[in-house]
């Protein structure tokens, strides 16, 4: 489940989403507000990797408050 939630919001594979699940992460704001050095310990990540993830995660982040904002208006 977890897996599948990091495929969609982030935009990534299923190897990449598990390897998220694998390293202990569960929700898309962990991987938002994490401290970097966390996602630079991943194997395969670097500065560049832990930016994007971390940008897609705000952006979702921030996507999911807005349309919250416009159901409530």
């Amino acid at each position: 489940e977890r897996t599948r939630l990091f495929m969609g919001t982030l935009d990534l594979d299923e190897f990449f989403a598990q390897l998220l699940v694998a390293e202990g992460f569960r929700t898309v704001e962990e991987v938002a507000y994490v401290d970097t050095d966390e996602l630079l310990g991943i194997d395969g990540v670097d500065e560049g990797t832990a930016g994007e993830l971390q940008a897609r995660a705000r952006d979702h982040i921030e996507a999911e408050r807005t349309a919250t904002l416009d159901r409530a208006r």
